[in-house]
This record gives C-alpha cells, structure tokens and sequence, in this order.
C-alpha cells in the first residue's frame, strides 16, 4: 500500500526542479533465522533487501535523491538494524525540520500484523495496524498506526510531500490516514494468524 500527500507528476523534471530537501528511509526485514513465537511458522521474507535497494536506485536515478540523504535499515549484517528503537528515531529524523517544498520518502517492507485497539482509540474496525521490527515479540517491540501518524504524518507542515510505501499486511490504514475507499475497512474481527504472524491482544 502506498500513500502521498498530493499526486506525484508523471513528468520527473518537475521533481528535479521543486524546491526543498529531499529524504527517504527505506526498512527492508527477512527476519532470517525468526519463527513466530506462537505459532513456530517460519518468518524469512524473501527479496526484501533487493527491492530496498532497486527503490534507492530509482529515487537517485529518477527522482534526484541524494545518495547521502537516504537511510537504509536492513537485518543485512552491515547496515543499521531495523529494531524497534532504531526505527523509531530514524522516522524522527527523516521528517524533522520539515519544511514547505520537502519531499519525504518512508518505505517499510517486512510483517505487519493486528492488534486490539485499545478503548479510547477512534478505530472503526476496532483494531490497530502494527509493523514488526526485527526485534519485535508477542508483547512489545511493534510499531502502532498511531505511532506512525504522529512521527511521520502530524508535523509536517503545508506544502510539504511525505510519501509511504507499506509492503506488509494489514497496510490499508497503516498510517491512519482517512480511506480513498467505501471498503477500506473492511476487515475480519479478529487478529492475523498462521503465516501472518500471530500478536495477542493486551
């Protein structure tokens, strides 16, 4: 699922020509070697680290993205991994000192999940999206809807383009954006289970 704060041109020298910084961070996870705790089925995604890299590539070739000003977290054994408390303070850094005329890029690939929302929370489904870091549990460790909203989405300013692309389950309102779509709610009244991951309620 992919989400952007207003149309991207179809014209790539209009990119090359706006005004602003531009700043992506890319989170590719295979959890190799992980088996979910509750359910003991195997986590290893596979492909994930290519894809991270051939978006790089395309943001630098097409899109005039500085090589310097993309950020990559990847369970690789070189780069930074995509733990919880990593992943918390890069989406930090990508959006802060936001500025009318910035282009942002966020791309997660790895598990998502569900979790009950808890009771004061305005989900209309009752459940709250989740990514999964690499260190993630059945307890904590993941990253709620909310939290992504509020790092990624609330404090930008007018004028200001932040781009999300979510290659997960459970991704329609991983961002708790407003639905494009009468059925963008339409999921089951319970938690994933099997090879989606199993993460249990509160």
């Amino acid at each position: 699922m992919a989400y952007t704060s207003n149309n991207i041109p179809a014209d790539n020298e209009k990119h090359r020509d706006a005004s602003g910084r531009r700043k992506a961070l890319l989170v590719s996870i295979k959890y190799s070697h992980q088996v979910d705790p509750l359910t003991g089925s195997k986590l290893e995604l596979v492909g994930q680290h290519e894809s991270a890299f051939a978006l790089r590539d395309l943001l630098i070739d097409s899109y005039s993205y500085n090589p310097e000003d993309i950020s990559l977290l990847l369970d690789d054994g070189d780069s930074d991994l995509p733990t919880a408390n990593n992943l918390l303070s890069h989406m930090k850094a990508l959006v802060e000192g936001a500025a009318s005329g910035d282009s942002f890029v966020f791309y997660f690939a790895g598990h998502g999940s569900q979790r009950v929302a808890d009771q004061d929370e305005e989900e209309i489904d009752g459940l709250d999206q989740i990514i999964l870091p690499s260190d993630y549990t059945t307890t904590g460790n993941f990253i709620r809807d909310d939290e992504i909203k509020s790092i990624l989405v609330d404090g930008l300013p007018s004028g200001c383009r932040l781009t999300g692309i979510f290659d997960c389950s459970h991704s329609g309102t991983v961002m708790d954006l407003k639905p494009q779509s009468p059925d963008a709610f339409d999921s089951p009244k319970r938690q994933s289970n099997g090879n989606s991951l199993q993460v249990p309620e509160d």
